[in-house]
């Protein structure tokens, strides 16, 4: 009888005690996926911490482990997967570390084994010395690895949500065969958190390379011009940041749908001051188009459904390519025509950065825009993607 009890007292001391080790190193984008973390078999986790913050209720549940009887007594080690609930949730997490100063997660773990048989080794190994004393919690460090510069978090996070709406948006079309408007991805970057963590965040040195990021993110909000020049009908910095993530996000999206095509429709609004009578020289070199500039000759701009400088016009698509309706020419005499030539660029700029195939362009003008907004708001371009079978459906 003695010489089971002594085995009973080795076997749960040594399931009690045990050597910690450093914290373990993890990508903080693996948490998108589930990150597993080894722990003492008998021991569950009580909460998740980043400093003195508790962030469990940012990661998905985690079911309790029961182990055996036989594993509790010879230090037996499972796993649990630490999983964030969604992107906005991995965004929390990342600011919850800047907030905090710090690279590492905690999992603080607790034996809810409470037996009596327990309670009598704790007691008994009272005379023992402190690391040889049965523990009852327990806890788990995670460091997050290469944590990125203040810069590049910031592009990191603000591309990342704009593919992920754009993505989840193309899902929905594709099931619903309703277009996706860009207009809808602005809205919802304007409901996410990403000002709020931003705004956390020291300055920014105004030479880093993440200053178009935050330029662009004030372009989304509508902080500085939300759309063309007045006269203007080129491609800005803003603008075409924004068509580049667009397009990533295409490109990838049709690597995962093969079998799908993209329609892209765009809208040009026109300005709300008639164009004066010499009108505007239409040209590659002004379209802001890289791509382009080295083409000669006057773009081949054509529009239809719009005369003058009509408000609420029915928009009517023209195909990229097609000489379909009136011709713009080498001037642009008024605000139809502005609304035409700014959509074509746009459409010219996105098809320089996408396939050939399995893609529908076209654009079209919306004359003077009549939304109420004023100025810069009104010099805009709607842009809408649609995700349609690629099979033929007339059979």
């Amino acid at each position: 009888m003695r010489r089971i009890l002594a085995a009973l007292l080795l076997a749960g001391i040594s399931a009690c005690t045990g050597d910690r080790q450093g914290p373990r190193s993890v990508r903080l984008e693996a948490f998108m996926e589930g990150v597993p973390v080894s722990k003492g078999a008998r021991f569950q986790v009580k909460d998740i911490k980043i400093g003195k913050r508790s962030v469990r209720s940012l990661f998905r549940p985690i079911p309790p482990t029961i182990p055996t009887t036989i594993r509790l007594l010879y230090d037996s080690k499972d796993s649990v997967i630490l999983a964030v609930k969604d992107e906005s949730n991995l965004v929390n997490l990342q600011a919850t570390l800047d907030a905090e100063r710090t690279e590492h997660i905690q999992l603080i773990l607790e034996d809810p084994n409470h037996s009596a048989f327990r309670r009598f080794l704790r007691d008994l190994t009272t005379i023992l010395p402190h690391r040889w004393r049965p523990r009852f919690s327990d806890e788990v460090e995670l460091a997050i690895q290469g944590t990125p510069e203040q810069c590049e978090r910031i592009t990191r996070i603000v591309y990342r949500r704009m593919n992920d709406l754009i993505r989840q948006r193309l899902e929905q079309s594709g099931q619903t065969g309703r277009p996706v408007s860009l207009n809808t991805v602005f809205a919802l970057l304007l409901t996410d958190q990403l000002d709020a963590y931003i705004s956390t965040l020291d300055p920014v040195d105004p030479r880093a390379e993440c200053v178009r990021v935050l330029e662009l993110l004030k372009w989304i909000r509508g902080d500085q011009l939300s759309g063309f020049g007045f006269r203007r009908y080129s491609i800005d910095a803003n603008l075409g940041a924004f068509l580049d993530a667009v397009a990533g996000t295409l490109n990838s999206s049709l690597k995962d749908w093969p079998d799908h095509r993209l329609e892209i429709q765009a809208l040009g609004f026109g300005d709300s001051i008639p164009v004066r009578q010499q009108g505007i020289v239409l040209s590659y070199d002004s379209s802001g188009v890289s791509a382009l500039l080295r083409k000669s000759g006057t773009p081949d701009v054509h529009y239809a459904l719009c005369v003058g400088d009509k408000r609420d016009v029915r928009p009517f698509y023209i195909q990229l390519g097609s000489r379909a309706g009136q011709t713009v020419g080498e001037h642009i005499n008024n605000n139809c025509e502005i609304g035409a030539v700014r959509s074509f660029f746009v459409v010219e700029y996105l098809a320089t950065q996408l396939p050939s195939t399995n893609i529908d362009f076209s654009y079209a003008t919306g004359g003077v825009s009549t939304t109420g907004a004023t100025g810069a708001a009104n010099r805009k371009v709607d842009i809408l993607i649609t995700l349609q079978s690629g099979r033929d459906t007339s059979e």
